[in-house]
């Protein structure tokens, strides 16, 4: 990043490279975004540094990475907006504006399925929120029920007690 702020494109793709180099083929995993986004740094550096043909070996690589190892997983949008970039520095503006066009309708969907997957989760965690302050309610009330059933226990034993204990005194009274 410090050489393309440099625009020194030919150090950071250097570094991109090794980069790649560290990842390996075949790795799983969070690797497997991490090679994507060496090979996105490579195309955009390569579309930066004006050098067309290395972009498009690095954009197919990435396309073709996209369809295996990223198979459900990507949206594609990158390498669309990508493959318009390259074609506008091809001199192709028809073909670049479809791409443009086509990263961008994807990105869209996307920010809609996003947004509605976001408005989903908001509504599902007010109704959990809601449950929730519901059955906190309700175990309330039932403690508050089992405390005047427990107290109207406590008096009703106190209640026995001292009419068992006048009954006695008067059975004794009686007896002398």
């Amino acid at each position: 990043f410090e050489m393309r702020a440099r625009k020194n494109y030919a150090a950071a793709i250097s570094y991109i490279l090794k980069s790649k180099e560290i990842t390996g083929s075949g790795v799983k995993g969070w690797k497997v975004g991490f090679q994507a986004n060496v090979l996105i740094h490579l195309v955009d550096n390569y579309l930066e540094y004006k050098k067309a043909d290395s972009a498009a070996k690095y954009l197919d690589t990435l396309i073709t990475f996209e369809n295996s190892a990223m198979s459900g997983i990507g949206d594609n949008s990158v390498s669309s907006e990508l493959t318009g970039r390259l074609m506008a520095l091809k001199g192709d503006y028809k073909a670049a504006y479809q791409a443009i066009v086509e990263s961008s309708k994807i990105k869209d969907s996307v920010f809609a399925v996003r947004t509605v997957d976001i408005s989903n989760n908001m509504y599902a965690q007010a109704l959990a929120e809601d449950t929730r302050e519901d059955l906190e309610k309700t175990q309330s009330q039932k403690r508050k029920l089992y405390i005047s059933i427990a107290g109207i226990v406590l008096l009703l034993i106190a209640s026995v007690s001292v009419l068992s204990s006048k009954i006695r005194k008067k059975e004794r009274e009686m007896k002398q």
